[in-house]
Order: C-alpha cells, then sequence, then structure tokens
C-alpha cells in the first residue's frame, strides 16, 4: 500500500508541475483533470503509458489485478494458490474457505442421516461440516436408517446393528425355542434355542398368540420327548411302567383324569 501512495503522491507533484499556470494543454487544470479520469489510463496509470496500478504485480507473486489477483498486497493470495481454511479466498475464484480446502477435515456422505457414513467412498474436505456428511464411515448400509453400528438387532431381515450377521439369535425380538424330538407339537426344556426364525425340530414353549413366550412359569412342555403319545395333551392310562401321559406329573390311579385303571 505504501507504494502505491508513494506512487500518487509522485503523480500529484508531476500534475502539479506540469504547467506554471496549473492547466493542460486542453485547458483543464490538474485537479480537474485528476476527477475527471483524464489523467489516467484504464489500468490506473499515468495516460499515455503501460505502467497502472490493475497492471502492476504489488506483491511480487506473478499475478496483476487485471491477471485475477484478488488482493495484490498478499503474495500467497492470487489465483494459483490453494485454499485454506482460514477466511481468505486464497485461490480468487470469488468464494472462502470453500470445499476441497487443502486443510479441511475430512467428511463421509451419509445418505440416511443416521450419523454414520457410507464406506468405501472417497471422502470430502471441508472446511465446516458440509449438510449430509459425517466424519465416520462405519455405516455397513446407507441406505436404511434402521442399520447402524448403535442400533439394536430386530428379527427384520436387516443387519441392523452392522456386526455382519442378520437376524441372530441377540435380536431384541427374538423368541425362544425348545426341541421337539417326537414331533407331537411339545418341545422339551432339555435343548432350547434363541431365534427369529423357528428352527427345524424345535416349537414354541406357548402359544405365541395367547402367552408371553419369555414367561417360564407359562410354559407347557414335554415330560417324555421320545414318546408322541406322551404330552400335555395326551390321555392318561394305567400301564404297568408308570407313565405319566399327559405330563401333570400324576399317574395312573393317583391322576383323576385317568380314563379306566383295574
Amino acid at each position: 500500500m505504501h507504494r502505491r501512495l508513494i506512487c500518487v503522491g509522485l503523480i500529484l507533484c508531476v500534475g502539479c508541475g506540469a504547467r506554471a499556470d496549473g492547466e493542460d494543454a486542453d485547458g483543464m487544470s490538474f485537479l480537474e483533470a485528476l476527477f475527471s479520469g483524464e489523467l489516467f489510463n484504464n489500468d490506473g496509470g499515468l495516460r499515455g503509458t503501460d505502467t497502472g496500478f490493475f497492471n502492476d504485480d504489488w506483491d511480487n507473486d506473478g499475478f496483476s489485478v487485471k491477471d485475477g489477483d484478488c488482493d495484490d498486497e498478499a503474495p500467497l493470495v492470487h489465483p494459483d494458490s490453494v485454499e485454506l481454511c482460514n477466511g481468505i479466498d486464497d485461490d480468487c475464484d470469488g468464494t472462502v474457505d470453500e470445499e476441497g480446502a487443502i486443510d479441511g477435515e475430512e467428511w463421509h456422505r451419509d445418505l440416511d442421516r443416521d450419523g454414520y457414513g457410507r464406506p468405501g467412498e472417497a471422502p470430502l474436505f471441508a472446511c465446516t461440516q458440509p449438510d449430509g456428511y459425517v466424519t465416520n464411515q462405519r455405516d455397513c448400509n446407507d441406505s436404511s436408517a434402521d442399520a447402524s453400528p448403535d442400533r439394536a438387532e430386530v428379527c427384520d431381515g436387516i443387519d441392523n446393528d452392522c456386526d455382519g450377521i442378520v437376524d441372530e439369535g441377540s435380536a431384541e425380538d427374538a423368541l425362544p425355542y425348545l426341541i421337539d424330538a417326537d414331533g407331537d407339537g411339545f418341545g422339551s426344556i432339555y435343548e432350547q434355542h434363541v431365534s427369529c426364525a423357528q428352527p427345524d425340530g424345535f416349537v414354541l414353549p406357548v402359544d405365541a398368540d395367547s402367552g408371553d413366550p419369555w414367561d417360564v412359569a407359562t410354559w407347557v412342555v414335554d415330560c417324555n420327548d421320545s414318546r408322541p403319545d406322551i404330552n400335555p395333551d395326551g390321555t392318561e392310562v394305567c400301564d404297568d411302567l408308570n407313565f405319566d401321559e399327559d405330563c401333570d406329573g400324576l399317574i395312573n390311579a393317583s391322576d383323576p383324569d385317568v380314563e379306566f385303571c383295574p
């Protein structure tokens, strides 16, 4: 700036000494020529010369104002500069701290807006958080907000918690199943499996429509899973082996439900 002031001062001095009577060849005084623009060329220099404020490279960065330098007093600011996160339009593109600044933070696209970014995609570098971007790329399914590392697994055919397993036994709404080895529709407590889907050879301990499968007190279970005729729906009969055919804990004549016992 001081060089510009010196230049203006020189111009004023030159103008003041141009004619003793204070007028130019057109009969205009120096001040009239100064304020009318007649004294300068289009580049801000003295008319009739190649110099000028717009032509000169005041900060020696290789660019003048006419070349696109948006701050000709800052040598690091010019059209060939790189953008930094510093509140300055370093590359003179008309935008301050735009996306792509070399010291910007790394951001990742979050399409489903669940707070976890899309993996396997090139990051965006920006000084401030762009809309729809986050700082991580830990999402396993960026098309569904129901899937992210902090979600609980549920039985919906999606890997909700991003652990690589779909509808595992730890799902919130998974159910307990009991083995039904004899195929009579009643399970045994001696082998259990928690799952989102009913495994082959397993049954629910109660009717899911009328009871709570997790309330063990309500379970209706098989007392002999090797014989299909022995279960809670069985018929108590008298036999020499003293089987409890209806699984009520009473056998033969001691069971009031027995049909006939000699």
